[in-house]
């Protein structure tokens, strides 16, 4: 049987802060919010015409793969991070059944992922890796983006939300981060406390604080290390959190974003035609809408917020 696979549109949970993983979908009837709107102007039209002209690669063939190396080496990436990204890619696409993937090149987007034959994948992985929960979207991410930004202030992070990745790293069959890495990767994803309140100019505030406060400052390159900070209001304080994250650079007219949907799930190439569109397709599987107990998804592109960033109706 297969199963569609979304992306947490936001956290109802404090597992799902853990890892980009499938959502529950359950969510309370919106009503209206006090100053969303006037912050992000609702997007008029159908996803299908937002994600428009959208590719997908799942990695999975040589030449998709070489597509995204010289993209991420035009954009500034170093060599020894792009080896070790490809290294986790190969290392999942060899332990998965690749039926339900795109097997080569690019194909058309739709307006959502492909059709993942969900349980063959988890227990193939599972098969290949009783104790290894595979990587996520921030692990992989740091592994390509460690260049592209530095902390200055590394010291006690609150890392509470990152056990899972912590756990991942542990058991992984070979060493992926170092201590020193480890270190830099636990203070750059640690939650950051903000208001409960769905004021999403508080949250951009809270978020800019988070980076002068840990001295977190991007490389001037083309690679764009986008991240996608989601509102838990379980904690007390609120906290914003990096719910999902990748890289993009730019590729012919428009960018490629490289992500990894979940710890069990595949590897996804996207390639859009600008920032604007990387935008609408992450709110169109993340964002819940208005007016829930939690706040709307912010997306940063390095250390601000998309230009243009406008929320896609549901």
């Amino acid at each position: 049987m297969r199963t569609k696979v979304l992306l947490i549109p936001a956290f109802t949970a404090s597992l799902l802060l853990t890892a980009c993983t499938q959502p529950d979908e359950a969510a309370e009837p919106p009503t209206p919010a006090n100053n969303t709107s006037q912050q992000f102007p609702t997007v008029d039209g159908e996803a299908q015409e937002l994600l428009r002209g959208m590719t997908v690669s799942n990695l999975v063939d040589k030449q998709s793969q070489d597509t995204a190396r010289a993209a991420l080496a035009d954009a500034g990436v170093p060599e020894q991070s792009i080896t070790r990204f490809f290294e986790l890619v190969d290392e999942y696409n060899t332990a998965v059944p690749t039926d339900s993937l795109v097997s080569d090149g690019f194909t058309d987007y739709g307006t959502q992922d492909p059709d993942y034959d969900v349980a063959a994948i988890t227990a193939a992985w599972q098969t290949h890796h009783a104790n290894y929960a595979g990587t996520n979207c921030r692990i992989n991410t740091f592994t390509l983006a460690d260049s592209l930004f530095s902390v200055n202030d590394q010291d006690d992070p609150n890392e509470s939300l990152l056990f899972i990745d912590q756990e991942s790293l542990n058991n992984a069959p070979g060493e992926i981060l170092d201590e020193q890495e480890r270190r830099k990767f636990a203070a750059f994803y640690s939650n950051i406390p903000t208001t409960s309140q769905q004021d999403p100019a508080q949250h951009i505030a809270d978020i800019h604080a988070h980076f002068d406060e840990r001295g977190i400052e991007f490389a001037d390159t083309d690679a764009r290390v986008i991240s996608m900070f989601s509102h838990d209001t379980l904690t007390d304080p609120a906290t914003l959190f990096i719910g999902h994250t990748g890289v993009a650079v730019p590729l012919a007219d428009g960018y490629l974003f490289l992500e990894k949907i979940a710890f069990d799930m595949p590897y996804q190439a996207i390639t859009v035609r600008d920032l604007q569109q990387l935008n609408d397709y992450l709110m169109q599987k993340y964002d819940d809408g208005p007016d829930l107990e939690y706040g709307r998804p912010i997306i940063f592109d390095n250390d601000e917020v998309i230009e243009g960033m406008r929320f896609a109706n549901k």
